[in-house]
């Protein structure tokens, strides 16, 4: 979906609306019409709709609004989660979001049957990260965990039940953010360390078919999130605001 200056600052008023009202918008993305309840096909000519929560309003309780750019009406929808950092929609069933907390829980919830499963953080020995990206097969759901010890991994969940179903190597741990490469079977993660835990980083693809490391590229800073823009190609972004040389850089992946 793409956004013009206007409804930028439209966009930017809600959330300057939100803040006034007593928090920030954590997360937004797009989502198709036929998403949310009564929602009719979205035309390839409309503007489309967004999705983003709002601030907490209790414990353990936030709100997200579908927003719709063609008329401004909205839906709101309470969830459990209190304080969203993510959210990832599943391509193949567009009612259905992944809801990631940072330091917290996860929930799948169907936007139409307001059916939620969640992963209570609260008395668990390991929390979500913040972000999850679903494999090309849809049948897992892979995110960022911080397991005891502290220790940051990436995890393969099922999407039906979010049951964990395997733990990646250690070439994928100490991440942030997870992204799936578009068009193929990869997993691409920013890494906020070298493997032995030096103050370094790297991007790193995952293959979910074969279960094995595609490709690592080794980096002087440590990289806290990645956008792929093709299936060869993503770009890192530091978490380092001063390291010498630049914020961000773009890398090649495997060949496809």
């Amino acid at each position: 979906m793409t956004m013009d200056r206007r409804n930028f600052i439209q966009l930017a008023a809600l959330a300057l609306a939100d803040l006034s009202i007593g928090g920030p918008v954590a997360c937004t993305t797009a989502v198709p019409k036929a998403a949310t309840p009564n929602g009719a096909a979205s035309p390839a000519s409309t503007k489309g709709r967004i999705v983003f929560s709002l601030a907490p309003y209790g414990e353990n309780r936030s709100r997200l609004r579908v927003f719709d750019w063609d008329d401004y009406s909205f839906t709101d929808i309470d969830v459990p989660p209190s304080y969203l950092h993510a959210i990832t929609p599943d391509p193949r069933e567009p009612s259905v979001l992944y809801l990631f907390e940072l330091f917290g829980s996860c929930v799948k919830i169907d936007l139409k049957t307001k059916k939620i499963l969640k992963i209570d953080h609260r008395g668990a020995t390991r929390v979500f990260s913040g972000h999850g990206a679903l494999t090309s097969s849809g049948e897992f759901i892979a995110t960022s965990e911080l397991v005891e010890g502290r220790r940051s991994v990436l995890t393969l969940r099922s999407t039906k039940t979010l049951a964990v179903a395997a733990e990646a190597p250690a070439e994928c741990a100490r991440l942030h953010q997870v992204a799936s490469v578009p068009k193929t079977a990869l997993l691409a993660i920013g890494n906020l360390a070298g493997l032995n835990g030096e103050n370094s980083g790297a991007v790193t693809w995952y293959d979910t078919e074969t279960k094995r490391i595609a490709q690592r590229i080794e980096l002087p800073m440590p990289i806290l999130h990645v956008m792929p823009i093709s299936a060869t190609e993503v770009i890192a972004v530091s978490r380092e605001a001063n390291w010498r040389d630049s914020k961000a850089t773009s890398v090649d992946g495997p060949s496809t």
